[in-house]
């Protein structure tokens, strides 16, 4: 066994090649389908917004590996390979192997049905497996992705597709898994690339690899905070790895960068030096056909080329070898994203259902004003295209869905004991889901008569059993007040804000406005106020001060009758204010995030463009406190929670080539 260190980065660059759009698509078949305020007027101190008093968020380490660890067919029966104990002994050592190696996360190739089943039975209590069941699909099943329960949970299990012999296309895994210490999330994919066994097949290699990096760069496209993850048996070494490197922004585990004088060790084992496209791609020779890729942020350790399993076992001299293939396996460490490096542990959203973008102001609503200059917002965001109402907008805040063809909730009707808004065959999950079933806490607070079915559909009665990780429950809100004015929807929702780690509040007295100018203004002014409170209470609390990230939006730009006109351009314009740690002062919305595409004074439908919408806070809300993005969120709410509020931090840069 082998072990070595990897040296630290360069500043240089390297270039891409692009892959062919038809590549990307063939490859992605199966891409899935997750302050400084006091009461009243007061302006916020720009001590109040600085992040100091916040440590640095640490960055996640753990040991991923990648291991082929030699079918069951292939050791047994009248073909069986001389030199090999049998299927079942094979196993007994291999559960072991990997255990004593401490992988957190492992790539595993051959992976037959009855070794799949006896890894259950050996290490199922410490190691989850996608798949999750051999049945379910037996030729991903052999190359399955396998992480300790203890250190990860599983976000989104799924698939993408690439050919194996004779150029049949076969499934291989793929999961996002989230850091139970840390929250910081990856993708993990695992393959086997097909050998000369039935004919040369270097054409299929390379199809392989190319569907690999189109999913690898579709990803990191969807979200570059994401590291991704390759492990396989590629049945290549150069021709896999100079290819791959210049398609991706990918590096290997093994890569030397900068070193000038390796270990002698280095020329039987697998490790390699990165080098531009221009300078050829040169690697230390003989080189071994099993590998460990990730995204170049990520920093590699302590690579170790483990041949135990190769070797007859130490307390059984005559006995045979575990597999064909060493086990590889090193240090990942992943720094954090700009989200947890601001330091925020709660986000607080503020919804103000009838708040117009045209009456944000100094003038009215000197707390929100204060928030923009201290924060980022924008005054033209966008409720639904289907719907400028307040309710079917506060579900699509909380679910990411839109309101045809997903939450259905359309206007408030008399709500029974046991109305929600879920289907009668199926469930809608939330924001209150996602944090819940991971484990954080969750607060809702509203003065809004139709509040009760939203409290009512994630209650320990309404909500789903929690399948993410350890049993939460079934109760998706943790703490709640129903009331009868948003004063005392702010009071309750002040006496929980440290041990909450989301809370929604939903102020719906505008929205209750009679007519005329000077009764909306009273009440906008009003509302400010008891926003003002409610920031007041943040800045007063060391524990709430520097760690508190405060979104204030509104569901609707419409009050009475005319919320329910959606071709009003007052109704389905918007504020969004984003204001916490690092948040950058000032910022404007769209500037910050060039994918997002202002509208003007249109309302785009769905598909036509991308303006920041009301659904997409949810997810926005989620991602400050590192988690995922609600099960099922739809295309135009921020699915992959790429709504940025945080300066994004210096780009990692690749290793260069040995000099």
């Amino acid at each position: 066994m082998s072990l070595m260190t990897r040296s630290s980065r360069s500043d240089a660059t390297r270039p891409r090649r692009t892959l062919t759009s038809l590549a990307l698509a063939a490859a992605l078949a199966l891409v899935p389908t997750a302050l400084a305020l006091g009461t009243g007027p007061t302006a916020p101190t720009a001590a109040a917004t600085s992040a100091a008093a916040v440590p640095p968020a640490p960055p996640t380490v753990f040991r991923i590996g990648s291991f082929n660890i030699l079918g069951a067919s292939h050791t047994e029966g009248a073909d069986r390979r001389p030199g090999f104990d049998g299927w079942r002994e094979r196993m007994d050592r291999t559960v072991p192997l990997i255990e004593s190696a401490q992988l957190t996360v492992v790539g595993l190739q051959e992976f037959q049905p009855r070794q799949y089943d006896r890894f259950r039975e050996l290490a199922g209590g410490s190691y989850d497996l996608w798949p999750d069941a051999r049945d379910l699909d037996h030729k991903l099943t052999e190359n399955s992705i396998a992480w300790r329960r203890d250190v990860w949970t599983p976000v989104i299990k799924t698939s993408w597709t690439a050919p194996y012999f004779n150029g049949g296309m076969q499934k291989r895994p793929m999961v996002l898994l989230r850091h139970n210490g840390t929250g910081q999330q990856i993708w993990v994919m695992n393959t086997h690339s097909p050998a000369d066994t039935y004919g040369p097949a270097q054409h299929l290699r390379n199809q392989h690899q190319q569907m690999a990096a189109a999913v690898v760069n579709q990803l990191r496209a969807q979200r570059p905070d994401v590291p991704v993850f390759y492990t396989g048996d590629m049945n290549d070494t150069e021709e896999f790895y100079c290819p791959f490197t210049a398609a991706t922004d990918m590096e290997s585990a093994a890569d030397l960068g900068s070193v000038t004088n390796p270990p002698a060790e280095a020329q039987s084992h697998n490790y390699y030096n990165k080098s531009t496209v221009a300078e050829g791609c040169g690697m230390f020779q003989p080189a071994a056909i099993n590998w460990i890729m990730a995204s170049q942020e990520v920093d590699w350790t302590n690579y170790v080329y483990d041949d135990r399993s190769m070797k007859p076992s130490s307390t059984n001299p005559d006995g045979q070898a575990v597999s064909d293939h060493a086990m590889i396996y090193a240090d990942a460490t992943v720094p954090a994203s700009p989200a947890r490096n601001a330091g925020v542990q709660r986000v607080v959203v503020v919804d103000v259902p009838g708040l117009r973008s045209s009456a944000v102001g100094q003038a009215h609503t000197p707390n929100i004003a204060a928030l923009r200059e201290q924060g980022a917002s924008t005054l033209n965001a966008r409720t639904l295209v289907e719907s400028t109402r307040s309710l079917p907008n506060a579900v699509s805040l909380l679910t990411a869905s839109p309101q045809r063809g997903g939450h259905g909730v359309k206007k408030l009707g008399k709500v029974g004991r046991a109305s929600t808004i879920h289907p009668k065959k199926g469930y809608t999950y939330s924001a209150f889901d996602m944090v819940r079933n991971f484990g954080g806490s969750t607060g809702f607070y509203s003065s809004d008569a139709s509040a009760r079915l939203l409290w009512q559909s994630w209650n320990k009665k309404g909500g789903r059993p929690d399948t993410f990780g350890p049993d939460n429950g079934r109760k998706k809100i943790t703490s709640k007040a129903l009331v009868p004015t948003d004063k005392a929807a702010v009071k309750a929702a002040r006496k929980k804000l440290a041990s909450r780690t989301l809370s929604f509040v939903h102020l719906g007295d505008l929205a209750e406005v009679g007519k005329g100018k000077a009764a909306y203004t009273q009440a906008v002014e009003a509302a400010d106020k008891q926003i003002g409170r409610l920031l007041g209470a943040i800045r007063g609390n060391a524990a709430t001060a520097h760690s508190t990230l405060v979104i204030v939006t509104s569901d609707t730009g419409g009050v009475g009758r005319s919320a329910g006109k959606k071709g009003k351009a007052g109704n389905y314009t918007v504020p969004l204010v984003v204001w916490g740690p690092t948040v950058p002062a000032g910022g404007d919305l769209y500037a910050m995030n060039p994918r997002y595409i202002s509208p003007g004074a249109a309302q785009p439908p769905y598909g036509s463009s991308n303006p920041i919408r009301v659904g997409g806070v949810g997810n926005l809300a989620l991602s400050a406190i590192g988690y995922p993005a609600v099960v099922g969120s739809r295309v135009e709410f921020n699915p992959f929670q790429d709504l940025q509020v945080f300066p994004p931090l210096p780009p990692s840069t690749p290793n260069m080539p040995r000099s």
